[in-house]
């Protein structure tokens, strides 16, 4: 995506596990490598993610072999409030 002159990356994935998410930040870095940037975002669609993993996994992940940084960011798709009321 471009704006304003500038191109953007953002990779799209869920997450289901630590593997995954894993192999997702390596994806994104190929990814970022491939549009010449220094940096992507990684949007990861979970259903509900509470602040101390918000915080581990959301942290800045710098690619050892293409030396493109990856900031992943959580997108909540439950609400808590729902999901605490159906049980």
């Amino acid at each position: 995506m471009a704006y304003g002159g500038t191109v953007y990356g953002l990779e799209v994935k869920s997450f289901t596990n630590l593997p995954d998410y894993q192999r997702s930040l390596r994806q994104a870095a190929a990814y970022g490598r491939q549009l010449g940037l220094a940096e992507i975002t990684l949007a990861l669609f979970v259903e509900q993610v509470d602040d101390a993993n918000r915080t581990k996994y959301e942290a800045v992940y710098v690619d050892a072999e293409t030396g493109v940084r990856v900031a992943p960011v959580f997108v909540q798709t439950g609400v808590w409030g729902q999901i605490a009321d159906s049980k």
